[in-house]
C-alpha cells in the first residue's frame, strides 16, 4: 500500500514518540468531553442529578462503541498491517484489527461538544490524530480508521439525541 511505503519514508524517532503518546492517550478524549460538559452545566446553574443524567449518556456512548468495535474485530478477524506487512511499526500487537476501537472511542464523545464550536475543533482534530496514529504505527488499515470515526461518531450522535429520553426512562422506572 502507498500509504505504509510513504510512513516509511518520513518514519523518525520524534514521530513515533509523538504518535505513541497521542494513540495511548486516546480515552484522554472522553474525560475531556465529560468535564467540558459538566463545566457547562454547572455554569448554567444545573443540580447535581440533573448533571449526573446529561453526563451518563457520554459514558454509556463510550462504552457502547467499546462493545460494539469489540464485538465486529471478533466477527471480522482482520489482521493488523503490522502482522502481515514489511510496515514501520514499534510495537505490534496480535489482537484484531477491524474497526479501529481506539478512533472510535474516541470520536464517540465528539458530539457532545457540538455546544462549544472551539473545543469542538480542538478535540475532532486530537480524535483524527489518534486515527492518524494508528495508520503510522501500523496497527490499523485506513478503512479501519475511517469505520471506527463513522461508528463512534454516529454512536455520540445517537446518545447525544436521545440521551435524554434514555435516561428519563432509566431514571423513571428505578424511581417506581
Amino acid at each position: 500500500m502507498l500509504i505504509f511505503d510513504f510512513i516509511d519514508q518520513i518514519s523518525n524517532p520524534l514521530l513515533d514518540s509523538i504518535f505513541s503518546v497521542i494513540t495511548a492517550s486516546y480515552l484522554l478524549i472522553p474525560l475531556l468531553v465529560i468535564v467540558l460538559f459538566y463545566m457547562h452545566l454547572k455554569k448554567d446553574n444545573k443540580k447535581n442529578p440533573e448533571i449526573i443524567k446529561s453526563v451518563l449518556p457520554i459514558i454509556l456512548a463510550v462504552l457502547l462503541t467499546a462493545l460494539l468495535t469489540t464485538g465486529i474485530k471478533e466477527i471480522i478477524h482482520e489482521d493488523r498491517p503490522c502482522n502481515v506487512m514489511n510496515v514501520h511499526y514499534i510495537t505490534c500487537e496480535e489482537s484484531k484489527a477491524f474497526p479501529s476501537r481506539h478512533t472510535a472511542i474516541a470520536f464517540s464523545t465528539i458530539p457532545f461538544l457540538l455546544f462549544n464550536r472551539k473545543f469542538f475543533i480542538i478535540l475532532f482534530l486530537y480524535a483524527c490524530l489518534v486515527g492518524m496514529g494508528m495508520i503510522y504505527l501500523g496497527l490499523h488499515y485506513p478503512h479501519d480508521v475511517l469505520v471506527g470515526m463513522i461508528i463512534g461518531y454516529l454512536i455520540g450522535v445517537l446518545f447525544m439525541v436521545k440521551g435524554k429520553f434514555i435516561m428519563d426512562k432509566l431514571f423513571q422506572t428505578n424511581n417506581k
